[in-house]
C-alpha cells in the first residue's frame, strides 16, 4: 500500500511540476509576446488611492481645503474659537468685578461694625460699662459654681483637667475621637445644668 502511494506521488510530481513552471514563466504562451517581464509589474500595479476627498463624513481621508465643506468647517471653527475667547474674557471680567465687589462689601461691613461699636461705647456711660462687666463676671462665676455642683469634689476637678487637656489638643489639631466626645459631653452637661438652674429661677420669679 505504501509502495503504491510513493509511486503515485512520484508520478504526480513529475507531471504537475513542469506544467506549473510553464504557466508561471514570463515566456508563457498566455501572455502577449510584445510585453517584457520588467514592465509586467507596472501593468498589474493598482492605482494609488486619492487622499484628498470632498466627502465631509470620511474618517480616513482629509478634506480638500478649497472645497465648500472644508471652507464651511474652517468658518465654523473660527467662529467657535472667537466665541470661546469672548466668553473667556467675559467670565474673567465678571470674576474680577465679583471679587472687587466682595472686597468693597467686606470693607463696608467692617466699617459699619466699627462705627456700631463706637456708637455703642459712646451711648454707654462709664458706670453702665462697669455694671455690664460686673454682671458678666457674676454670670461666669455662677456658671462655674453650677458646674462644680454638677460634678463635685475631686472627680469634678479631675474631669475639668481632662476636658482642658482635650481642648488644648483640639486647638493644636491632634485631638482623638475620645477627646472630642469628652468635650462634647462636658458642654452638654454644663448646658443642661444651666438650663435647669434657669428654669428654677424662672419658677421662683413667677411664684414671687
Amino acid at each position: 500500500m505504501s509502495q503504491r502511494l510513493v509511486i503515485l506521488y512520484f508520478l504526480a510530481s513529475q507531471l504537475i511540476l513542469p506544467f506549473a513552471i510553464a504557466i508561471g514563466s514570463p515566456h508563457s504562451p498566455n501572455l502577449p509576446s510584445n510585453i517584457e517581464w520588467d514592465q509586467f509589474e507596472d501593468i498589474i500595479e493598482l492605482p494609488t488611492p486619492n487622499i484628498i476627498s470632498d466627502r465631509p463624513n470620511s474618517p480616513l481621508k482629509p478634506l480638500n481645503p478649497d472645497s465648500e465643506p472644508a471652507k464651511k468647517k474652517i468658518k465654523t471653527y473660527s467662529r467657535t474659537k472667537e466665541a470661546i475667547e469672548r466668553a473667556t474674557i467675559k467670565e474673567r471680567m465678571k470674576m474680577q468685578l465679583n471679587s472687587e465687589f466682595a472686597e468693597r462689601r467686606r470693607a463696608q461691613k467692617a466699617k459699619a461694625a466699627r462705627l456700631f461699636r463706637l456708637r455703642r461705647k459712646e451711648t454707654l456711660t462709664k458706670e453702665q460699662m462697669e455694671e455690664k462687666k460686673e454682671r458678666s463676671n457674676k454670670e461666669s462665676r455662677k456658671r462655674y459654681q453650677l458646674v462644680k455642683a454638677r460634678f463635685g469634689g475631686a472627680y469634678g476637678n479631675a474631669k475639668s483637667r481632662l476636658v482642658q487637656e482635650s481642648n488644648k489638643k483640639i486647638k493644636m489639631g491632634i485631638a482623638t475621637l475620645e477627646d472630642l466626645n469628652r468635650v462634647k459631653e462636658h458642654r452638654e452637661r454644663i448646658n443642661a445644668a444651666v438650663r435647669k438652674s434657669r428654669s428654677k429661677k424662672q419658677k421662683a420669679d413667677k411664684e414671687n
